[in-house]
């Protein structure tokens, strides 16, 4: 039986490691290949511009909280009925009512107490006039003073009087005014704590509320990534940030926005920078989605555009002494401190002066030792 089928297998036998020693030799080239696309021992400077990404999360918040207080104590006398968690109320629009009886009283007294100071000044502008007559005569007898001059210290006073009658006016008429606290802009209600009938101290919270349409994100970044980018002129100017979410069906949210500042405190538990940015509505999002709600969980992605004489290079280049050793055009070798501006995939984003451009970047191995 094996003599049988034994001549048959010979020429499979044969084919079978011919195409073994093919694959064997396809591996081997492809080896070979690896090993010449490892880094050369020198590279020619391309300076372009070029732009880069980060990624991070962050919760959309509301540009800010606003705790609404009235500036004048008393009884709660009205609530608008519009003022529930969730409800939108215009700029402008009242939101409480105190009691306004004390405060009227108030300004009525202050009103009577500016009128006879008034008065004063009128009978003291009358007197005055009377005593200027004498004035000429009293002047010229020697070792006497003029009725005028007697009475300068009194006419002060009286001026002063009515100065101040003006200001008690002035602040009775702001303090009747502010038993209507009113929305100080377009704002979405939060929570409410004031109630119709209740007796509130001033300055005690009524109710708190936050924009409508203003969002922003805290963006953590890695300490080192941000070292890199805050040495890059005008970084936030050119930084663009994209915040986004997929729904289930699929569906791509997304809102764009600006870097409009940097959290003097880092997070200390992530060891990371906190980028405060801006997001604008997103007018082609269904209407239910222009605006991102607040507490909403996105992926953010971070371009930094336009970074004019920079280039990508291995990081064998920089090694440990992040410091590049070029071959200028006449021959001569020097060593150069670029700016980092970004690192990614093993390869850092420098920034060099436009007279290295196509000069030769040498590779040192003792930079990594």
């Amino acid at each position: 039986m094996w003599e049988k089928y034994g001549l048959k297998l010979v020429p499979f036998a044969g084919i079978l490691i011919v195409v073994l020693l093919a694959i064997w030799g396809i591996i081997a080239f492809w080896q070979e290949g690896d090993v010449v696309k490892g880094p050369s021992n020198s590279l020619t400077l391309e300076l372009t511009n070029h732009s880069f990404h980060l990624s991070s999360h962050s919760q959309v918040l509301p540009a800010c909280l606003t705790v609404v207080s009235s500036d004048v104590g008393g009884k709660v006398n009205w609530v608008n009925p519009l003022l529930v968690p969730g409800n939108t109320i215009g700029k402008g629009e009242p939101l409480f009512k105190m009691e306004r009886f004390e405060y009227q009283a108030r300004l009525s007294e202050r009103e009577a107490a500016l009128e006879q100071a008034k008065h004063d000044v009128a009978v003291e502008q009358a007197d005055a006039l009377k005593a200027v007559k004498k004035s000429y005569s009293d002047i010229s007898k020697k070792g006497s003073e003029s009725e005028l001059v007697l009475r300068v210290s009194h006419r002060r006073a009286v001026a002063s009087r009515l100065s101040a009658a003006e200001a008690c006016v002035k602040e009775a008429e702001q303090n009747l005014a502010d038993t209507v606290v009113v929305a100080p802009y377009t704002c979405k209600v939060v929570e409410v704590m004031g109630a119709e009938g209740a007796r509130v101290d001033e300055g005690r919270a009524l109710a708190r509320i936050i924009p409508v349409q203003d969002r922003l994100v805290n963006i953590r970044l890695p300490l080192e990534d941000y070292a890199y980018l805050s040495q890059l002129d005008s970084w936030m100017s050119r930084t663009k940030v994209l915040a986004s979410i997929s729904l289930k069906s699929g569906e791509k949210l997304w809102w764009k926005g600006s870097i409009t500042g940097v959290n003097a405190v880092l997070d200390a538990d992530k060891n990371c920078a906190v980028l405060i940015a801006s997001l604008e509505p997103n007018l082609k999002m269904p209407r239910e989605w222009v605006i991102p709600p607040v507490n909403l969980n996105v992926d953010i992605d971070i371009q930094i555009e336009n970074i004019e004489s920079s280039m990508w290079i291995p990081s064998e280049y920089l090694g440990k002494s992040h410091y590049l050793t070029l071959e200028k055009k006449d021959g001569s070798v020097i060593e150069v401190e670029p700016h980092i501006v970004g690192y990614s995939n093993r390869q850092f984003l420098v920034v060099l002066p436009t007279e290295y451009n196509h000069c030769n970047l040498i590779l040192d191995s003792s930079k990594n030792s």
